[in-house]
Protein backbone atom coordinates (compact mmCIF):
# COMPACT_ATOMS: atom_id res chain seq x y z
CA UNK A 1 0.00 0.00 0.00
CA UNK A 2 1.83 3.33 0.32
CA UNK A 3 4.35 6.21 2.22
CA UNK A 4 4.79 9.75 1.30
CA UNK A 5 3.75 12.44 -0.98
CA UNK A 6 4.17 16.02 -2.21
CA UNK A 7 0.94 18.71 -2.14
CA UNK A 8 -0.80 17.73 -4.83
CA UNK A 9 -1.06 20.03 -8.51
CA UNK A 10 -4.19 19.82 -10.34
CA UNK A 11 -2.00 19.91 -13.07
CA UNK A 12 -0.10 17.18 -11.97
CA UNK A 13 0.33 14.18 -14.41
CA UNK A 14 -1.40 11.84 -12.28
CA UNK A 15 -4.57 13.95 -12.89
CA UNK A 16 -4.71 11.95 -16.17
CA UNK A 17 -4.80 8.73 -14.67
CA UNK A 18 -7.72 9.67 -12.62
CA UNK A 19 -9.42 11.28 -15.35
CA UNK A 20 -9.41 8.24 -17.42
CA UNK A 21 -9.97 6.38 -14.26
CA UNK A 22 -13.17 8.29 -13.67
CA UNK A 23 -13.89 9.25 -17.65
CA UNK A 24 -17.08 6.82 -18.24
CA UNK A 25 -18.36 8.24 -15.21
CA UNK A 26 -18.56 11.60 -15.81
CA UNK A 27 -22.49 11.95 -15.00
CA UNK A 28 -23.35 9.70 -12.32
CA UNK A 29 -20.91 7.56 -10.39
CA UNK A 30 -22.43 5.22 -7.88
CA UNK A 31 -21.09 2.09 -5.72
CA UNK A 32 -23.75 -0.59 -4.38
CA UNK A 33 -23.55 -2.95 -1.65
CA UNK A 34 -23.83 -6.71 -2.26
CA UNK A 35 -27.58 -6.69 -1.49
CA UNK A 36 -28.06 -3.60 -4.41
CA UNK A 37 -28.29 -0.85 -2.37
CA UNK A 38 -26.72 2.65 -2.67
CA UNK A 39 -23.82 3.02 -0.27
CA UNK A 40 -22.24 5.79 -2.44
CA UNK A 41 -23.24 7.80 -5.02
CA UNK A 42 -21.91 11.80 -6.38
CA UNK A 43 -25.10 14.32 -7.33
CA UNK A 44 -24.47 13.91 -10.78
CA UNK A 45 -25.89 10.47 -10.31
CA UNK A 46 -28.72 11.06 -8.22
CA UNK A 47 -29.54 14.13 -10.45
CA UNK A 48 -30.22 12.17 -13.77
CA UNK A 49 -32.71 10.29 -12.25
CA UNK A 50 -34.39 13.01 -11.21
CA UNK A 51 -33.48 13.02 -6.99
CA UNK A 52 -32.25 16.11 -5.53
CA UNK A 53 -29.83 14.68 -3.15
CA UNK A 54 -27.76 11.68 -3.07
CA UNK A 55 -29.28 11.07 0.76
CA UNK A 56 -32.59 10.21 -1.37
CA UNK A 57 -31.10 6.98 -2.75
CA UNK A 58 -28.71 6.03 -0.03
CA UNK A 59 -29.69 2.65 1.55
CA UNK A 60 -32.22 2.27 -1.82
CA UNK A 61 -31.42 -0.51 -4.35
CA UNK A 62 -31.29 0.29 -7.96
CA UNK A 63 -34.38 -1.26 -9.04
CA UNK A 64 -36.57 1.62 -8.27
CA UNK A 65 -34.81 3.16 -11.36
CA UNK A 66 -35.79 1.10 -13.69
CA UNK A 67 -39.31 0.02 -15.19
CA UNK A 68 -40.44 -4.01 -14.90
CA UNK A 69 -39.43 -4.72 -18.68
CA UNK A 70 -36.53 -3.16 -18.17
CA UNK A 71 -35.38 -5.00 -15.00
CA UNK A 72 -36.84 -8.05 -16.83
CA UNK A 73 -33.94 -7.57 -19.54
CA UNK A 74 -31.31 -6.73 -17.03
CA UNK A 75 -32.36 -10.16 -15.48
CA UNK A 76 -32.18 -12.07 -18.54
CA UNK A 77 -29.57 -10.33 -20.61
CA UNK A 78 -27.39 -7.98 -18.65
CA UNK A 79 -26.90 -10.08 -15.28
CA UNK A 80 -25.58 -13.14 -16.62
CA UNK A 81 -23.28 -11.38 -18.67
CA UNK A 82 -22.17 -9.47 -15.81
CA UNK A 83 -21.47 -12.24 -13.86
CA UNK A 84 -19.73 -14.06 -16.30
CA UNK A 85 -17.29 -11.31 -17.40
CA UNK A 86 -17.29 -9.09 -14.06
CA UNK A 87 -18.41 -6.27 -16.54
CA UNK A 88 -21.28 -4.66 -18.56
CA UNK A 89 -21.59 -1.69 -20.70
CA UNK A 90 -24.20 -0.70 -23.10
CA UNK A 91 -27.72 1.17 -23.60
CA UNK A 92 -30.38 1.01 -21.08
CA UNK A 93 -33.72 2.97 -19.86
CA UNK A 94 -34.18 4.44 -16.56
CA UNK A 95 -36.81 5.93 -14.73
CA UNK A 96 -37.02 8.77 -13.12
CA UNK A 97 -38.71 9.84 -9.59
CA UNK A 98 -41.51 11.43 -11.80
CA UNK A 99 -41.82 8.22 -13.84
CA UNK A 100 -40.44 9.79 -17.14
CA UNK A 101 -38.18 7.18 -18.47
CA UNK A 102 -35.27 8.20 -20.65
CA UNK A 103 -32.03 6.53 -22.74
CA UNK A 104 -28.61 6.26 -20.75
CA UNK A 105 -25.11 4.54 -21.17
CA UNK A 106 -24.31 2.44 -18.51
CA UNK A 107 -21.39 0.91 -17.19
CA UNK A 108 -21.45 -1.86 -14.75
CA UNK A 109 -18.38 -3.72 -12.80
CA UNK A 110 -19.01 -6.47 -10.23
CA UNK A 111 -16.41 -5.55 -6.88
CA UNK A 112 -14.72 -8.22 -4.96
CA UNK A 113 -17.25 -7.82 -2.32
CA UNK A 114 -20.21 -8.75 -4.50
CA UNK A 115 -21.21 -5.08 -4.65
CA UNK A 116 -21.41 -2.66 -7.79
CA UNK A 117 -19.58 0.37 -9.18
CA UNK A 118 -22.11 1.81 -11.49
CA UNK A 119 -21.41 4.56 -14.14
CA UNK A 120 -24.30 6.25 -16.01
CA UNK A 121 -25.20 8.66 -18.58
CA UNK A 122 -28.33 10.44 -20.03
CA UNK A 123 -27.85 10.03 -23.76
CA UNK A 124 -31.53 11.11 -24.60
CA UNK A 125 -30.75 14.14 -26.70
CA UNK A 126 -27.97 12.13 -28.30
CA UNK A 127 -30.38 9.34 -29.17
CA UNK A 128 -33.12 11.76 -30.07
CA UNK A 129 -30.15 13.15 -32.50
CA UNK A 130 -29.13 9.80 -33.91
CA UNK A 131 -32.33 9.13 -34.87
CA UNK A 132 -33.32 12.24 -36.20
CA UNK A 133 -30.36 12.21 -38.25
CA UNK A 134 -31.45 8.84 -39.76
CA UNK A 135 -34.14 10.00 -40.85
CA UNK A 136 -33.44 12.89 -42.41
CA UNK A 137 -30.82 10.63 -44.26
CA UNK A 138 -33.23 8.46 -45.69
CA UNK A 139 -35.60 11.21 -46.58
CA UNK A 140 -33.29 13.13 -48.62
CA UNK A 141 -31.44 11.13 -50.06
CA UNK A 142 -28.87 11.96 -52.88
CA UNK A 143 -31.40 14.83 -53.33
CA UNK A 144 -30.04 18.47 -52.78
CA UNK A 145 -33.58 19.98 -52.25
CA UNK A 146 -34.44 17.82 -49.62
CA UNK A 147 -31.58 16.70 -48.21
CA UNK A 148 -31.16 17.11 -44.04
CA UNK A 149 -27.16 18.37 -44.24
CA UNK A 150 -27.85 22.24 -44.92
CA UNK A 151 -25.92 22.85 -48.51
CA UNK A 152 -25.39 26.32 -50.06
CA UNK A 153 -24.38 27.27 -53.35
CA UNK A 154 -21.98 30.31 -53.62
CA UNK A 155 -20.71 32.81 -55.85
CA UNK A 156 -17.18 33.17 -54.82
CA UNK A 157 -16.64 35.91 -56.34
CA UNK A 158 -20.15 38.26 -55.39
CA UNK A 159 -20.58 36.11 -52.07
CA UNK A 160 -23.69 35.62 -53.40
CA UNK A 161 -25.98 33.11 -52.21
CA UNK A 162 -26.58 31.11 -55.45
CA UNK A 163 -29.03 28.91 -54.13
CA UNK A 164 -29.77 26.74 -50.41
CA UNK A 165 -31.88 23.56 -50.37
CA UNK A 166 -34.72 23.38 -47.52
CA UNK A 167 -32.63 22.19 -44.51
CA UNK A 168 -30.89 25.73 -45.24
CA UNK A 169 -33.83 27.45 -44.92
CA UNK A 170 -34.92 25.86 -42.13
CA UNK A 171 -31.82 25.88 -40.53
CA UNK A 172 -31.21 30.01 -40.94
CA UNK A 173 -34.33 30.82 -40.76
CA UNK A 174 -35.09 32.23 -44.02
CA UNK A 175 -37.44 31.38 -46.89
CA UNK A 176 -35.92 30.28 -50.15
CA UNK A 177 -36.38 33.47 -51.96
CA UNK A 178 -34.80 35.49 -48.64
CA UNK A 179 -31.75 33.17 -48.59
CA UNK A 180 -31.56 33.44 -52.21
CA UNK A 181 -31.30 37.01 -52.33
CA UNK A 182 -28.59 37.48 -49.64
CA UNK A 183 -24.57 37.17 -49.36
CA UNK A 184 -22.56 35.29 -46.83
CA UNK A 185 -21.11 37.59 -45.66
CA UNK A 186 -24.64 38.68 -44.22
CA UNK A 187 -24.68 35.37 -42.47
CA UNK A 188 -20.68 34.85 -41.50
CA UNK A 189 -19.62 36.65 -38.40
CA UNK A 190 -16.07 37.30 -40.06
CA UNK A 191 -15.45 40.44 -41.65
CA UNK A 192 -15.71 41.19 -45.47
CA UNK A 193 -12.45 40.72 -46.04
CA UNK A 194 -12.14 37.42 -44.22
CA UNK A 195 -15.15 35.78 -45.66
CA UNK A 196 -14.02 36.52 -49.04
CA UNK A 197 -10.17 35.46 -48.35
CA UNK A 198 -11.53 32.00 -47.12
CA UNK A 199 -13.47 31.70 -50.12
CA UNK A 200 -10.48 31.89 -52.61
CA UNK A 201 -9.12 29.59 -50.85
CA UNK A 202 -11.75 26.95 -51.03
CA UNK A 203 -12.03 27.83 -55.02
CA UNK A 204 -8.81 27.02 -55.30
CA UNK A 205 -8.85 23.86 -53.32
CA UNK A 206 -6.46 24.70 -50.74
CA UNK A 207 -8.76 24.58 -47.36
CA UNK A 208 -11.88 22.15 -47.20
CA UNK A 209 -12.75 22.42 -43.58
CA UNK A 210 -13.50 25.15 -42.09
CA UNK A 211 -15.17 26.18 -38.81
CA UNK A 212 -17.43 29.40 -38.89
CA UNK A 213 -19.82 31.36 -36.78
CA UNK A 214 -23.14 31.57 -38.34
CA UNK A 215 -26.30 34.54 -37.76
CA UNK A 216 -29.52 32.99 -38.19
CA UNK A 217 -32.45 34.93 -38.90
CA UNK A 218 -33.37 35.35 -35.24
CA UNK A 219 -30.01 36.94 -34.61
CA UNK A 220 -28.38 33.97 -32.61
CA UNK A 221 -25.23 32.78 -33.35
CA UNK A 222 -24.29 29.29 -34.30
CA UNK A 223 -21.23 27.19 -34.03
CA UNK A 224 -21.27 25.44 -37.62
CA UNK A 225 -18.68 22.93 -39.46
CA UNK A 226 -18.51 23.94 -43.02
CA UNK A 227 -17.11 21.83 -45.67
CA UNK A 228 -16.71 23.62 -49.18
CA UNK A 229 -15.37 22.99 -52.31
CA UNK A 230 -15.44 24.29 -56.04
CA UNK A 231 -18.39 23.23 -58.41
CA UNK A 232 -18.69 24.33 -61.87
CA UNK A 233 -22.15 25.21 -63.52
CA UNK A 234 -22.23 26.32 -67.13
CA UNK A 235 -18.53 27.02 -66.76
CA UNK A 236 -18.51 28.90 -64.05
CA UNK A 237 -17.09 28.42 -60.55
CA UNK A 238 -19.17 28.22 -57.57
CA UNK A 239 -18.49 27.38 -54.11
CA UNK A 240 -20.62 23.93 -53.01
CA UNK A 241 -20.70 24.29 -49.14
CA UNK A 242 -22.48 21.51 -46.70
CA UNK A 243 -22.94 23.10 -43.42
CA UNK A 244 -23.40 21.31 -39.90
CA UNK A 245 -24.60 22.68 -36.91
CA UNK A 246 -22.06 21.58 -34.38
CA UNK A 247 -23.62 24.01 -31.44
CA UNK A 248 -24.78 20.95 -29.51
CA UNK A 249 -21.40 19.09 -29.84
CA UNK A 250 -19.44 22.23 -28.82
CA UNK A 251 -21.77 22.43 -25.43
CA UNK A 252 -21.35 18.83 -25.00
CA UNK A 253 -17.61 19.43 -25.30
CA UNK A 254 -17.59 21.90 -22.98
CA UNK A 255 -20.15 20.14 -20.80
CA UNK A 256 -17.69 17.39 -20.41
CA UNK A 257 -14.81 19.10 -19.50
CA UNK A 258 -16.95 20.59 -17.22
CA UNK A 259 -17.82 17.04 -15.96
CA UNK A 260 -14.27 16.12 -15.96
CA UNK A 261 -13.92 19.24 -13.81
CA UNK A 262 -16.37 18.55 -11.29
CA UNK A 263 -15.07 14.76 -11.03
CA UNK A 264 -11.48 15.87 -10.10
CA UNK A 265 -13.00 17.93 -7.56
CA UNK A 266 -15.59 15.34 -5.84
CA UNK A 267 -12.58 12.84 -5.57
CA UNK A 268 -10.01 16.13 -4.38
CA UNK A 269 -12.30 17.90 -2.32
CA UNK A 270 -13.67 14.75 -0.11
CA UNK A 271 -12.89 15.17 3.32
CA UNK A 272 -13.63 11.88 4.84
CA UNK A 273 -12.27 9.51 2.41
CA UNK A 274 -9.07 9.54 -0.28
CA UNK A 275 -8.75 7.64 -3.64
CA UNK A 276 -5.83 6.15 -4.41
CA UNK A 277 -4.21 3.84 -7.59
CA UNK A 278 -1.48 1.77 -7.18
CA UNK A 279 0.63 0.46 -10.46
CA UNK A 280 1.46 -3.14 -11.49
CA UNK A 281 4.57 -3.18 -8.64
CA UNK A 282 1.79 -1.89 -5.84
CA UNK A 283 3.76 1.43 -5.79
CA UNK A 284 1.07 4.32 -5.38
CA UNK A 285 0.63 6.90 -8.73
CA UNK A 286 -2.27 9.01 -7.37
CA UNK A 287 -3.66 9.61 -4.00
CA UNK A 288 -6.41 11.94 -3.61
CA UNK A 289 -5.55 15.26 -1.15
CA UNK A 290 -7.83 14.63 1.33
CA UNK A 291 -5.20 11.76 2.59
CA UNK A 292 -3.76 14.58 4.30
CA UNK A 293 -6.49 15.90 6.16
CA UNK A 294 -6.61 12.17 7.17
CA UNK A 295 -3.06 10.86 7.73
CA UNK A 296 -1.46 13.66 8.35
CA UNK A 297 0.63 12.96 5.76
CA UNK A 298 1.63 15.13 2.81
CA UNK A 299 0.70 13.25 -0.72
CA UNK A 300 4.65 13.40 -1.38
CA UNK A 301 4.93 11.03 1.70
CA UNK A 302 2.42 8.45 -0.44
CA UNK A 303 3.73 8.55 -3.91
CA UNK A 304 6.36 5.83 -4.89
CA UNK A 305 5.84 4.18 -2.04
CA UNK A 306 4.77 0.04 -1.86
CA UNK A 307 3.43 0.11 2.03
CA UNK A 308 1.14 2.22 4.14
CA UNK A 309 1.65 3.41 7.52
CA UNK A 310 0.12 0.10 9.19
CA UNK A 311 0.88 -0.53 12.66
CA UNK A 312 0.34 -3.69 13.04
CA UNK A 313 2.92 -5.91 10.91
CA UNK A 314 0.00 -8.98 10.80
CA UNK A 315 -2.65 -6.13 9.16
CA UNK A 316 0.22 -4.48 6.76
CA UNK A 317 1.27 -8.43 5.67
CA UNK A 318 -2.51 -9.22 4.88
CA UNK A 319 -3.09 -5.37 2.79
CA UNK A 320 -0.32 -6.66 0.67
CA UNK A 321 -1.55 -9.87 -0.31
CA UNK A 322 -4.66 -8.77 -0.97
CA UNK A 323 -3.44 -5.96 -3.06
CA UNK A 324 -0.78 -8.97 -4.76
CA UNK A 325 -4.39 -10.83 -5.85
CA UNK A 326 -5.83 -8.08 -7.22
CA UNK A 327 -2.92 -7.57 -9.07
CA UNK A 328 -3.07 -10.96 -10.59
CA UNK A 329 -6.82 -10.58 -11.25
CA UNK A 330 -7.75 -12.73 -8.20
CA UNK A 331 -11.27 -11.65 -6.74
CA UNK A 332 -11.49 -10.74 -3.12
CA UNK A 333 -14.20 -9.93 -0.86
CA UNK A 334 -15.55 -7.00 1.36
CA UNK A 335 -13.04 -4.54 2.60
CA UNK A 336 -10.51 -4.76 5.10
CA UNK A 337 -9.92 -2.64 8.24
CA UNK A 338 -6.65 -1.79 8.69
CA UNK A 339 -4.83 0.29 11.76
CA UNK A 340 -2.78 3.18 10.42
CA UNK A 341 -0.63 5.55 12.12
CA UNK A 342 -0.83 9.13 12.01
CA UNK A 343 1.53 11.10 11.76
CA UNK A 344 0.91 12.50 15.27
CA UNK A 345 1.61 9.02 16.21
CA UNK A 346 -2.08 8.74 17.10
CA UNK A 347 -3.57 5.20 15.41
CA UNK A 348 -6.21 5.77 13.08
CA UNK A 349 -8.82 2.79 11.62
CA UNK A 350 -9.47 3.15 7.60
CA UNK A 351 -11.96 0.86 5.99
CA UNK A 352 -10.36 0.09 2.88
CA UNK A 353 -12.49 -1.13 -0.50
CA UNK A 354 -9.71 -1.84 -3.63
CA UNK A 355 -10.45 -3.31 -7.19
CA UNK A 356 -8.43 -3.72 -10.08
CA UNK A 357 -7.63 -1.60 -12.93
CA UNK A 358 -8.04 -3.67 -15.92
CA UNK A 359 -7.46 -2.46 -19.77
CA UNK A 360 -7.79 -4.40 -22.44
CA UNK A 361 -8.26 -7.63 -20.61
CA UNK A 362 -5.03 -6.65 -18.50
CA UNK A 363 -4.37 -6.01 -14.77
CA UNK A 364 -2.28 -2.63 -15.34
CA UNK A 365 -2.72 -2.13 -11.10
CA UNK A 366 -5.58 -1.49 -8.33
CA UNK A 367 -7.70 1.73 -7.54
CA UNK A 368 -9.57 2.28 -4.66
CA UNK A 369 -10.80 4.08 -1.65
CA UNK A 370 -10.30 4.42 2.02
CA UNK A 371 -12.14 5.45 4.48
CA UNK A 372 -11.77 6.72 8.18
CA UNK A 373 -14.00 5.06 10.41
CA UNK A 374 -11.92 6.00 13.77
CA UNK A 375 -14.83 8.45 15.03
CA UNK A 376 -17.32 5.70 13.65
CA UNK A 377 -15.67 2.91 16.19
CA UNK A 378 -14.78 5.02 19.00
CA UNK A 379 -18.37 5.92 18.86
CA UNK A 380 -19.01 2.40 18.81
CA UNK A 381 -17.60 2.21 22.23
CA UNK A 382 -18.89 5.26 23.85
CA UNK A 383 -22.38 3.76 23.02
CA UNK A 384 -21.58 0.94 24.67
CA UNK A 385 -20.08 2.36 27.65
CA UNK A 386 -23.14 4.87 28.02
CA UNK A 387 -25.24 1.70 27.87
CA UNK A 388 -23.59 -0.04 30.95
CA UNK A 389 -23.64 3.73 32.75
CA UNK A 390 -27.84 3.70 31.87
CA UNK A 391 -28.02 0.07 33.44
CA UNK A 392 -26.22 0.82 36.60
CA UNK A 393 -28.47 4.02 37.15
CA UNK A 394 -31.52 2.15 36.54
CA UNK A 395 -31.04 -0.55 39.30
CA UNK A 396 -29.72 2.23 41.59
CA UNK A 397 -33.31 3.52 40.27
CA UNK A 398 -34.86 0.76 41.48
CA UNK A 399 -33.33 0.53 44.10
CA UNK A 400 -34.83 4.12 45.52
CA UNK A 401 -37.80 3.08 44.59
CA UNK A 402 -37.98 0.15 46.92
CA UNK A 403 -36.85 2.67 49.52
CA UNK A 404 -39.35 5.36 48.42
CA UNK A 405 -42.14 2.97 49.26
CA UNK A 406 -40.35 1.85 52.33
CA UNK A 407 -41.01 5.50 53.23
CA UNK A 408 -44.67 5.83 51.87
CA UNK A 409 -45.60 2.67 54.58
CA UNK A 410 -44.04 4.56 57.19
CA UNK A 411 -45.74 7.76 56.49
CA UNK A 412 -49.43 5.31 56.26
CA UNK A 413 -48.47 3.65 59.69
CA UNK A 414 -47.43 7.14 61.29
CA UNK A 415 -50.54 8.67 59.65
CA UNK A 416 -52.81 5.97 60.96
CA UNK A 417 -51.78 6.72 64.49
CA UNK A 418 -53.89 9.71 64.37
CA UNK A 419 -57.04 8.43 63.09
CA UNK A 420 -60.09 8.67 65.26
CA UNK A 421 -62.77 9.47 63.79
CA UNK A 422 -64.07 9.57 59.56
CA UNK A 423 -62.81 13.15 59.62
CA UNK A 424 -59.81 12.32 60.82
CA UNK A 425 -59.47 9.25 58.23
CA UNK A 426 -60.43 11.37 54.80
CA UNK A 427 -58.22 13.85 56.11
CA UNK A 428 -55.47 11.36 56.52
CA UNK A 429 -56.18 9.94 53.08
CA UNK A 430 -55.73 13.17 51.22
CA UNK A 431 -53.13 13.95 52.67
CA UNK A 432 -51.12 10.48 52.40
CA UNK A 433 -52.16 11.24 48.67
CA UNK A 434 -50.55 14.34 48.44
CA UNK A 435 -47.20 13.04 49.44
CA UNK A 436 -47.35 10.00 47.40
CA UNK A 437 -47.94 12.45 44.68
CA UNK A 438 -44.67 14.86 45.37
CA UNK A 439 -42.67 11.24 45.62
CA UNK A 440 -44.09 10.11 42.52
CA UNK A 441 -43.83 13.53 40.79
CA UNK A 442 -39.64 13.41 41.30
CA UNK A 443 -39.88 9.98 39.71
CA UNK A 444 -41.81 11.10 36.89
CA UNK A 445 -39.34 13.91 36.58
CA UNK A 446 -36.32 11.61 37.07
CA UNK A 447 -37.85 9.57 33.66
CA UNK A 448 -38.38 12.49 31.80
CA UNK A 449 -34.80 13.93 32.31
CA UNK A 450 -31.83 13.08 30.04
CA UNK A 451 -29.43 12.86 33.15
CA UNK A 452 -30.96 10.01 35.29
CA UNK A 453 -28.74 11.33 38.09
CA UNK A 454 -30.39 14.60 38.86
CA UNK A 455 -33.92 16.34 39.16
CA UNK A 456 -35.22 19.84 37.79
CA UNK A 457 -36.13 20.85 40.84
CA UNK A 458 -37.40 24.54 39.34
CA UNK A 459 -39.35 22.39 37.34
CA UNK A 460 -40.84 20.04 39.86
CA UNK A 461 -41.69 22.82 42.14
CA UNK A 462 -43.74 24.68 39.75
CA UNK A 463 -45.77 21.57 38.93
CA UNK A 464 -46.40 20.51 42.67
CA UNK A 465 -47.15 24.44 43.83
CA UNK A 466 -49.55 24.62 40.97
CA UNK A 467 -51.64 20.82 41.98
CA UNK A 468 -51.57 21.51 45.51
CA UNK A 469 -53.36 25.60 44.93
CA UNK A 470 -55.77 23.81 42.76
CA UNK A 471 -56.48 20.88 45.36
CA UNK A 472 -56.56 23.09 48.70
CA UNK A 473 -57.16 26.88 47.84
CA UNK A 474 -61.72 26.64 46.85
CA UNK A 475 -62.40 29.03 50.19
CA UNK A 476 -60.19 32.00 48.74
CA UNK A 477 -58.11 33.56 46.53
CA UNK A 478 -54.58 32.50 46.80
CA UNK A 479 -51.62 33.22 45.02
CA UNK A 480 -48.54 31.88 44.20
CA UNK A 481 -45.11 34.53 43.99
CA UNK A 482 -41.94 31.76 42.50
CA UNK A 483 -38.55 32.54 42.27
CA UNK A 484 -36.72 29.73 41.67
CA UNK A 485 -33.09 29.11 40.77
CA UNK A 486 -32.06 25.70 38.11
CA UNK A 487 -31.02 23.82 40.57
CA UNK A 488 -30.80 19.69 40.38
CA UNK A 489 -30.99 17.08 43.24
CA UNK A 490 -30.03 14.03 43.14
CA UNK A 491 -32.82 11.43 43.91
CA UNK A 492 -31.74 10.93 47.81
CA UNK A 493 -32.12 15.25 48.01
CA UNK A 494 -34.93 15.44 46.18
CA UNK A 495 -37.78 12.81 47.66
CA UNK A 496 -37.32 14.69 51.07
CA UNK A 497 -37.28 18.18 49.58
CA UNK A 498 -40.13 17.51 47.67
CA UNK A 499 -42.03 15.79 50.69
CA UNK A 500 -41.08 19.26 52.75
CA UNK A 501 -41.78 21.44 49.89
CA UNK A 502 -45.60 19.71 50.03
CA UNK A 503 -45.90 20.17 53.55
CA UNK A 504 -44.72 23.70 53.92
CA UNK A 505 -47.69 24.49 51.07
CA UNK A 506 -49.91 21.92 52.47
CA UNK A 507 -49.88 24.02 55.85
CA UNK A 508 -50.11 27.46 54.83
CA UNK A 509 -52.47 27.63 52.48
CA UNK A 510 -54.57 25.64 55.26
CA UNK A 511 -54.00 27.53 58.30
CA UNK A 512 -52.01 31.02 57.28
CA UNK A 513 -55.20 32.41 55.93
CA UNK A 514 -57.96 32.00 58.55
CA UNK A 515 -60.54 34.65 58.08
CA UNK A 516 -59.07 35.87 55.18
CA UNK A 517 -59.82 36.97 51.62
CA UNK A 518 -56.89 36.37 49.74
CA UNK A 519 -53.41 35.48 50.42
CA UNK A 520 -50.22 35.24 49.29
CA UNK A 521 -47.38 32.80 49.17
CA UNK A 522 -44.18 33.54 48.36
CA UNK A 523 -41.67 30.03 46.95
CA UNK A 524 -37.74 30.72 46.96
CA UNK A 525 -34.99 28.43 46.09
CA UNK A 526 -31.67 29.74 45.01
CA UNK A 527 -27.48 28.79 45.55
CA UNK A 528 -25.86 30.49 48.22
CA UNK A 529 -22.30 31.80 48.09
CA UNK A 530 -20.98 29.26 50.12
CA UNK A 531 -22.75 26.58 47.84
CA UNK A 532 -25.29 25.78 49.70
CA UNK A 533 -29.22 25.26 48.64
CA UNK A 534 -31.66 27.79 50.02
CA UNK A 535 -35.59 27.38 50.26
CA UNK A 536 -37.59 29.43 51.37
CA UNK A 537 -41.27 29.41 52.27
CA UNK A 538 -43.21 32.60 53.15
CA UNK A 539 -47.00 33.81 53.53
CA UNK A 540 -48.61 37.11 54.53
CA UNK A 541 -50.93 35.13 56.86
CA UNK A 542 -51.64 35.82 60.42
CA UNK A 543 -48.48 34.53 61.20
CA UNK A 544 -46.89 31.71 63.35
CA UNK A 545 -48.55 31.30 67.18
CA UNK A 546 -46.07 33.28 69.73
CA UNK A 547 -43.65 31.01 70.96
CA UNK A 548 -43.72 28.81 68.49
CA UNK A 549 -41.61 25.17 68.69
CA UNK A 550 -42.08 22.84 65.77
CA UNK A 551 -40.69 20.06 67.97
CA UNK A 552 -43.52 20.31 70.17
CA UNK A 553 -45.85 19.98 67.70
CA UNK A 554 -48.60 17.28 67.39
CA UNK A 555 -48.76 17.51 63.90
CA UNK A 556 -47.60 15.21 61.72
CA UNK A 557 -46.63 17.24 59.25
CA UNK A 558 -44.86 19.63 61.11
CA UNK A 559 -43.01 16.91 62.80
CA UNK A 560 -41.75 15.25 59.20
CA UNK A 561 -40.38 18.60 58.25
CA UNK A 562 -38.17 18.11 60.84
CA UNK A 563 -36.93 14.84 60.30
CA UNK A 564 -37.32 15.07 56.76
CA UNK A 565 -34.83 18.65 57.36
CA UNK A 566 -31.75 16.55 59.26
CA UNK A 567 -32.64 13.42 56.95
CA UNK A 568 -31.00 16.19 54.40
CA UNK A 569 -28.32 17.31 56.52
CA UNK A 570 -30.01 20.59 56.39
CA UNK A 571 -31.23 23.50 59.03
CA UNK A 572 -34.72 24.93 59.76
CA UNK A 573 -35.63 28.13 60.43
CA UNK A 574 -39.11 29.75 61.26
CA UNK A 575 -39.94 32.91 61.85
CA UNK A 576 -42.58 35.74 61.61
CA UNK A 577 -42.28 38.60 59.27
CA UNK A 578 -45.38 39.96 58.29
CA UNK A 579 -46.84 35.83 58.08
CA UNK A 580 -44.74 33.27 58.74
CA UNK A 581 -40.79 32.34 56.95
CA UNK A 582 -39.84 28.90 56.73
CA UNK A 583 -36.26 28.36 55.93
CA UNK A 584 -34.24 25.20 54.97
CA UNK A 585 -30.65 25.38 54.10
CA UNK A 586 -28.69 21.94 52.95
CA UNK A 587 -25.49 21.23 51.43
CA UNK A 588 -25.34 20.97 47.61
Amino acid sequence: MASKLSLFSPYDKNISILIQAIKSSIDGMAILDKDNRYIFLNKAHAEIYGYSSPSDLIGKTWHILYTKPELNRFKKEIIPILVEKGCWRGRATGLKKNGETFDQDLSLTLLDSGGLICIVRDITEIVNTEKELLDSKNRYKSLFKKNYSIMLIIDPKTGNIVDANEAACKFYGWTHVELTSMKIQQINTLSSSEVNKEMQRAKTEKRKHFIFKHRISSGEIKDVEVYSGPIVFSGKKYLYSIIHDISYRIKVEEELHLNEEKMRLLVEGTRELFFYTQDSDAKVTYISPSVELITGYKVKDWIGQSHWFVTDSEINKLAKQRTGKHLKGIKTKGPIIVEVRHANGNPILLEVFESPIIKQGKVTGVHGVAHDITKRVNAEKQIQKDLKIKETLLKEIHHRVKNNLSIIISLLNMQSEKIKTKKDAIDAFRKSRDRVYSMALIHEKLYNSEDLSGIDMKSYIENIAGELLRTYSYDIKIQMNLDLENIFLDIDKAVPCGLIINELITNEIKHSFVNLDSGLINIILKRSENNENILIIKDNGIGLPEGFDILKQKSLGLRLINILTNQIDGKLEYSNNDGAVFKISFPE
